[in-house]
């Protein structure tokens, strides 16, 4: 389909033009080719990186606590009545106190909480900032809870109902307060 619209547009665009057919041999004959000797080619020396010294068995092995192996832990042995004996006992002990290891990473973010709990967060001698507490300021005109019936806000502006106007009169002023001055600095920044 591609190659049918080409040939179509080729055929449209060419209508009436004769195009001169190109000439595929030279009319004049042309130089002779230059015979030049080859040349062998010649060894490039590799490039010799020196070997790096061998430190294997040099680097500092972190102590990993890991509970025991299968291999390490004795069998368990029961008695006649299908209890557990001494040896089954002395295995559970090792293994509580394998688990009673605290992984430093917890250690150390057990550390930094305590510290923070002190005080210490923002560095020693520095208290932390105390939280803002929301809801304990009321209305400014009737000093009643903004929770409180009639009370209402539109974008950081607050309607009391003993304002002696109408919640929609209200809306209307604050909405045209609000688009003159985005209009005022739309102007300020040109």
């Amino acid at each position: 389909m591609k190659d049918k619209n080409r040939l179509d547009e080729n055929t449209v665009l060419l209508q009436g033009i004769s195009l001169p057919s190109p000439a595929l041999t030279a009319s004049e004959p042309l130089l002779p080719a230059q015979n030049r000797d080859c040349l062998a080619v010649q060894p490039i020396d590799p490039i010799v990186i020196p070997e790096p010294d061998d430190m294997s068995g040099l680097a500092a092995v972190r102590n990993r606590h890991q509970a025991p192996s299968a291999e390490v832990l004795p069998q368990i042995e029961t008695t006649v009545g299908g209890g557990p004996t001494q040896v089954a006992n002395r295995v559970q002990s090792d293994i509580a106190e394998t688990s009673k290891i605290i992984p430093r990473t917890t250690q150390w973010r057990h550390n930094k909480k305590a510290e923070q709990s002190v005080g210490h967060a923002k560095g020693p001698g520095v208290a932390k900032k105390p939280r803002k507490e929301y809801g304990s300021s009321g209305c400014k005109i009737c000093q009643e809870s903004l929770q409180s019936n009639g009370h209402k806000q539109y974008y950081g502006s607050q309607y009391c109902p003993k304002n002696n106007v109408s919640f929609k009169q209200w809306l209307i002023d604050v909405k045209a307060a609000m688009a003159a001055k985005k209009a005022a600095m739309s102007i300020a920044a040109w």
